[in-house]
C-alpha cells in the first residue's frame, strides 16, 4: 500500500484536472449540499471572488483522495485583516472541509499538520458544524498537533424530520399548530386557482401526491423562468423594498440561474412553489441530496400574508416528502426562524472557527481576537447585570 500523500493546489487552474476526484471525495464524507461539488466552487470564485487565490491542501494515497480543504484568501476588518476561508457566504455554501467515511486517522492527521505547518494567513471559518463528524475529527488532532484556535457559536439551525407516516405525525402536532394548519389549508383550497407546484428534474420528478399538487419536469431552459417567478414574489416582500431581494442585488440573479440550470443537470434541485392563478405566494428552492433537502432560498409575496404561506409551503412540503420517501431530513442551514422552529426535528449550533498556523502574524492575530471576545463577551454580562 503506497504511503499517504499531501499536495497543495495553489489555484482553481491546478485543481480543475482533478474535479472528478473532488466531487468523489465530497459524496465520500459527511452528507454535505450538492453545491459543496468542483463545478459549483468555479462558479462560486467567479461570481464572488474572480481575483482571490484559492488554496486546496488534499490527501490521497495512490489516486483516491482521502481528505480536502478549499481555502479563499482575501481580507476582512475593512480590507486590514489578510484570512484564508471556506469558499462559502450568505448566498451559498459552496466549499467545506471534505474528509472520506472510510479514511484512517492519518489522512486528516496529515491535512491538521499541513495546514498547521503552511504559510497561510489567519484561518477565519464561520458557519461550521462543529458537531459533525470531520469538524470533530479536525478540531481534535488540532487540539492535538498545537493548532491555535478559537470556536465561537454564531447560531441555531433547524434540521426538521420527515415523517414517515405523515397522518399519525399530524397528530401528534401541538393542539394550536394543528388547528392553525387545518384552517390554513381548507381556506387555502377555496382559493381560485390554488395549487402547489413541485418542479423536479425529470429523472427525479415523483407524481403528485394531492388533488392540489402539480408535478411538472424541471428542464435547463425552464430554470430561469420558473426561478423567475418565485424570486419576482420574493421581490414583493420587504426585501425587495430593501434592495436586498435576489432580483435587486447585483450579479445575485445570474448566479443563482447558473447555479440552478447546472444542479438541475444533475437531478440536484428542485422548486416548490404555492400559487393563486397567475401569482406564487410562496417558494422554496432545494437541494437535493441523498436523503436530506436543503432550502438554500424562502421567500413569500406579503399581498398573501394573511395566509401564512411559508407556514402553508413546509406544510404541503413534508406530505409530499412523507409520501414519496424523497428525503428523511430538511436541513435548513440558515439561522433558525419562527418558520423553521415549529416543525419535529432537532437543532444544532454552527460556529465561527478562527485558528492560526504556526506563525507569528497569525497567532498574534488570533491573541488579539480572542481579547477582543473576552472584552466584548464582559461588556456584555455587565450591561445585562443593569
Amino acid at each position: 500500500m503506497a504511503d499517504i500523500a499531501v499536495q497543495i493546489f495553489r489555484s482553481l487552474g491546478e485543481l480543475t484536472p482533478y474535479a472528478a476526484r473532488y466531487d468523489a471525495l465530497a459524496a465520500a464524507g459527511d452528507p454535505l449540499p450538492p453545491t459543496v461539488r468542483f463545478e459549483p466552487l468555479a462558479d462560486f470564485l467567479h461570481a464572488f471572488a474572480p481575483k482571490a487565490k484559492l488554496t486546496t491542501v488534499v490527501v490521497s494515497r495512490d489516486e483516491r483522495w482521502l481528505a480536502a480543504l478549499p481555502l479563499v484568501h482575501g481580507r476582512i476588518a475593512r480590507g486590514l485583516l489578510p484570512v484564508a476561508r471556506l469558499p462559502s457566504n450568505d448566498w451559498t455554501h459552496c466549499g467545506d472541509l471534505l474528509l472520506d467515511q472510510a479514511a484512517e486517522p492519518e489522512a486528516l492527521a496529515a491535512l491538521v499538520g499541513q495546514v498547521r505547518r503552511a504559510k497561510l494567513p489567519l484561518l477565519w471559518f464561520n458557519g461550521i458544524d462543529h458537531a459533525a463528524p470531520r469538524w470533530t475529527q479536525f478540531l481534535a488532532e488540532g487540539a492535538r498537533v498545537g493548532l491555535a484556535r478559537n470556536l465561537a457559536p454564531q447560531f441555531e439551525v433547524a434540521r426538521i424530520t420527515v415523517p414517515r407516516d405523515f397522518v399519525a405525525v399530524r397528530a401528534a402536532w401541538s393542539r394550536n399548530l394543528r388547528q392553525k394548519l387545518n384552517k390554513l389549508d381548507r381556506k387555502s383550497r377555496e382559493l381560485p386557482g390554488f395549487r402547489y407546484e413541485v418542479w423536479a428534474a425529470p429523472d427525479d420528478l415523483r407524481e403528485a401526491t394531492d388533488p392540489m399538487e402539480i408535478a411538472r419536469p424541471l428542464t435547463r431552459e425552464e430554470v430561469a423562468p420558473q426561478l423567475g417567478r418565485a424570486f419576482t414574489a420574493e421581490d414583493r416582500s420587504w426585501k425587495g423594498a430593501a434592495g436586498t431581494s435576489v432580483l435587486r442585488a447585483p450579479g445575485i440573479w445570474e448566479f443563482h440561474r447558473r447555479q440552478a440550470e447546472s444542479l438541475t443537470v444533475r437531478a440536484a434541485l428542485q422548486l416548490h412553489l404555492l400559487c393563486v392563478g397567475d401569482a406564487v405566494m410562496s417558494f422554496a428552492l432545494m437541494l437535493r441530496g441523498p436523503r436530506v433537502m436543503y432550502p438554500v432560498k424562502i421567500g413569500y409575496d406579503e399581498a398573501f400574508s394573511q395566509h401564512s404561506p411559508g407556514l402553508l409551503l413546509f406544510f404541503h412540503m413534508l406530505r409530499r416528502l412523507a409520501a414519496t420517501g424523497e428525503a428523511e431530513t430538511i436541513d435548513c442551514m440558515g439561522p433558525i426562524s419562527d418558520l423553521t422552529s415549529r416543525w419535529p426535528g432537532e437543532r444544532y449550533t454552527v460556529s465561527r472557527l478562527v485558528a492560526a498556523p504556526r506563525r507569528i502574524l497569525p497567532r498574534m492575530t488570533l491573541a488579539l481576537y480572542r481579547g477582543w471576545r473576552r472584552l466584548k463577551i464582559t461588556r456584555g454580562s455587565n450591561a445585562a447585570q443593569h
